[in-house]
């Protein structure tokens, strides 16, 4: 990096310092488990003391996405319906949707829409083909919360240090043929996926979860049990992309790695992936349009 290019990458290392916490009613659904009833009324507590926290959660769970048999109108109701793992991702879905918005009066470059709906559809390919792969290193719900959250670095810098990120993107942008990280890297010397997975060990997550969205654009070079599951975020994140391309749900990003599907112990080749998915990427765009209002 040159000189112009370290002072900014300083710059950004000191704002990231200012990374929020996770809420104390997330903390503790974070370590929520089936049967224990003291920490589920601790949850629902909590809960009941947030309404709008609350109802919004209750939304998500009586969403088409969910297709619970019927209408739930607790916090416990919920979490015996789905689970604890389930609730545990219609919960952090909850928090984060939405979250970041641009701040007041600064240049936008991440378009808050497209944004959440690649986010829900990368997390909703991410649960479905965990269940089929034969690496097995990600459970389906970690493999949610992984997809949902592989793309958050993108808010934290637009929002953190909106002056050094926003000519970034326009760069990637005037060259297409390129990745966004790799300006990220020559510019800040860090990357989104980076930056991501500083917040989610801020927010104390899974350690599989945090690893695998780090490595998501780079797999190989991820070590043991992370490689398959950063391969199968990697692979999910593509295939979101390729999956309504009219829509430019993001910044068109290549599958660098081909292999990836292989390395997330996934058979099929990427048609048959994206003709399997159909129903959850339908499920995902619906869940988007109920949140959103479109």
């Amino acid at each position: 990096m040159n000189t112009r290019a370290q002072q900014k990458a300083l710059t950004v290392q000191d704002n990231l310092r200012s990374l929020p916490g996770l809420p104390p009613v997330l903390q503790r659904v974070r370590d929520l488990r089936d049967g224990d009833r003291a920490e589920i009324d601790l949850v629902c507590s909590l809960y009941r003391a947030d309404a709008e926290a609350s109802r919004e959660l209750l939304r998500i769970v009586n969403s088409s996405y969910y297709g619970v048999p019927r209408t739930v109108t607790t916090v416990k109701s919920a979490v015996e319906l789905l689970g604890a793992d389930a609730f545990r991702s219609a919960a952090f879905l909850q928090h984060v949707f939405g979250s970041f918005p641009p701040a007041e009066g600064a240049k936008t470059v991440i378009d808050r829409g497209e944004f959440w709906r690649h986010a829900l559809l990368t997390a909703a390919l991410a649960r479905f083909f965990a269940a089929r792969s034969s690496a097995g290193t990600l459970s389906p719900e970690q493999a949610f919360r992984a997809g949902l959250s592989h793309d958050l670095g993108k808010l934290v810098l637009e929002n953190h240090s909106p002056a050094e990120y926003a000519p970034v993107v326009e760069m990637r942008r005037a060259d297409p043929s390129s990745e966004l990280w790799m300006y990220e890297r020559l510019e800040l010397g860090l990357t989104h996926a980076y930056v991501s997975s500083t917040l989610l060990g801020r927010w104390e997550a899974e350690e599989p979860v945090r690893r695998a969205v780090e490595w998501h654009h780079a797999p190989s070079r991820a070590e043991g049990p992370d490689a398959p599951a950063a391969a199968l975020l990697h692979y999910c994140d593509y295939l979101a992309h390729r999956a309504e391309p009219a829509r430019r749900i993001a910044i068109p990003i290549p599958l660098t790695e081909p292999d990836a599907p292989a390395m997330a112990g996934l058979e099929g080749d990427e048609a048959e992936h994206l003709e399997l998915s159909r129903a959850e990427l339908n499920g995902a765009s619906a869940l988007f349009a109920e949140l959103s209002g479109e």
